[in-house]
């Protein structure tokens, strides 16, 4: 009995244990129009990993776009007794709080742009700071400009980003400009307030970078977009393929690395809630980068990538908006009917054949003649004597029937013969422009869906080699699978 007692004691303290409650501070950046999303997937892979150990609440701490702001938030998070961890997700706020060098309370920052940008702190895998994790994703931005100039190569680009978050990177013009590759850059910020961001770009500008526009609304973001198309100004994202979708022309940052980038969060998180230290948690995330294109943007800015680029990214709206009337397998053989010359000249040539037909029978049929005379003399001894009329009228009528003539008969049998050639010959131009334009109808069909197999064997085989590449840096594969799926990609 004693020891049964003690097996469900330990039993419901390990439960009980197993749901303590965690309130974890949330703060962000403050009221914004886009990356609302970042925030729900961050909240929903924390509670997702967590469900069967924590009972985790969350505490919004809203900024107002500011440093003072960003600091009054996290000392309102540090001050609070209740507040067990402190998670920042607005993307200013990361960039502001990562170079602090006090944190009272486990902090999480997973949203750094680049640690060399910050000088934020390296410890091994962590951050070697007490109490802080970050996550950076370590791409150099020369990376990135060597992607964007594979799609067109410009020399003056404008970084247009938040302001906020352009001086929250104190270091990152002078690096930026360092690591451009000789592409001379300009900043324009948006202040949460003006909206002309189109008036305010230098006048010799060749290509735009955004760096994140959070607080210009949705109806302007995709205006400003088209504007820029418009303006044969290329646009490129460093934020993620979700603004190419919207209207960018490129982007090397995909969507769903925010995704795995809140795994990793939740599990760093995870493992301070179980005992361990934020500092020795890992603060290096290695994204998955692909260059997306808009091919809809790229063809209103009359730009033609290079095949080998075309072959490695992932295109979106490749096929030419069709404004035509839609065709179905009967509509084109009417439409073939309608439209192909050889079957006019094969008609026209039906149509005279009646007529040599008709002539030719018209010697076999009953012949009618009607004739008449008229004839007036002049006054003379043979009028006078009534030996000839003065005037004098006849008409005459004649009906004649061929009885047998061999020349006629053949003449009128030929041409009948030759009229149902001409039918005949009328038939076949026909079915030949039915069966050639449903032909081509139905090979334009099969090449798309061949194009599209194509294209989902592609990206399977991609998606196939970064599987072999993770196995090879786990240790579970060798090489060999690598240079299969590189040879199939090939």
């Amino acid at each position: 009995m004693f020891v049964s007692a003690i097996a469900v004691l330990a039993l419901l303290v390990g439960t009980a244990s197993a749901q303590d409650r965690i309130s974890v501070a949330v703060v962000t950046d403050g009221p914004q129009f886009q990356l609302d999303e970042v925030y729900d997937v961050f909240l929903e892979e924390l509670l997702a990993l967590t469900v069967n150990e924590f009972d985790v609440e969350f505490t919004d701490l809203a900024a107002d776009w500011s440093t003072e702001s960003v600091d009054s938030a996290l000392q309102s998070a540090y001050l609070d007794p209740d507040i067990d961890m402190v998670l920042v997700l607005g993307f200013a706020a990361n960039q502001l709080a990562v170079s602090k060098t006090q944190f009272p309370k486990p902090t999480f920052l997973p949203l750094v742009f680049n640690p060399d940008l910050l000088d934020a702190p390296v410890a091994g895998n962590g951050s070697g700071r007490p109490n802080l994790n970050y996550l950076a994703d370590n791409v150099p931005f020369r990376d990135d400009m060597a992607s964007f100039q594979r799609v067109t190569p410009f020399e003056k680009a404008v970084i247009l980003s938040d302001a906020v978050i352009i001086a929250s990177i104190p270091r990152g013009p002078s690096i930026i400009r360092a690591q451009g590759g000789g592409v001379e850059f300009s900043f324009v910020g948006h202040d949460g307030v003006n909206h002309d961001l189109l008036s305010r770009l230098p006048a010799d500008a060749d290509a735009v970078l955004l760096g994140g526009l959070p607080r210009l609304p949705p109806q302007l973001f995709d205006a400003l977009l088209a504007d820029l198309a418009e303006r044969k100004l290329p646009v490129f994202s460093l934020v993620s393929d979700a603004e190419v979708r919207r209207g960018a022309l490129a982007s090397d940052a995909i969507q769903t690395d925010f995704r795995r980038l809140a795994r990793r969060n939740a599990l760093n998180m995870q493992a301070v809630m179980l005992g361990e230290r934020a500092e020795d948690q890992p603060v290096v995330y290695r994204g998955k980068r692909e260059l997306t294109i808009n091919m809809a943007t790229a063809r209103t800015l009359d730009l033609s990538p290079r095949f080998d680029v075309l072959s490695e990214a992932e295109l979106l709206n490749i096929q030419v908006a069709e404004d035509g009337p839609a065709l179905s397998l009967e509509s084109v053989a009417r439409l073939a009917l309608q439209q192909n010359l050889d079957l006019a000249v094969s008609a026209f040539d039906v149509a005279i054949g009646e007529q040599s037909v008709t002539g030719a029978r018209a010697n076999l049929l009953p012949q009618i003649g009607v004739g008449g005379s008229y004839t007036a003399r002049r006054n003379s001894v043979l009028t006078r004597s009534s030996a000839f009329p003065e005037r004098a009228t006849a008409g005459v009528v004649t009906l004649d029937q061929l009885v047998y003539s061999e020349t006629a008969r053949s003449g009128y049998q030929q041409e009948v013969l030759l009229q149902d050639g001409r039918v005949a010959r009328l038939d076949q131009v026909k079915l030949d422009s039915v069966l050639e334009s449903t032909t081509a109808y139905l090979q334009a069909l099969r090449a798309q869906n061949q194009l599209i197999i194509q294209r989902e064997n592609l990206a399977l085989t991609k998606s196939n080699l970064d599987l072999a590449r993770d196995r090879v840096r786990a240790g579970s594969a060798s090489n060999a699978d690598v240079f299969r799926w590189e040879a199939s990609l090939a």
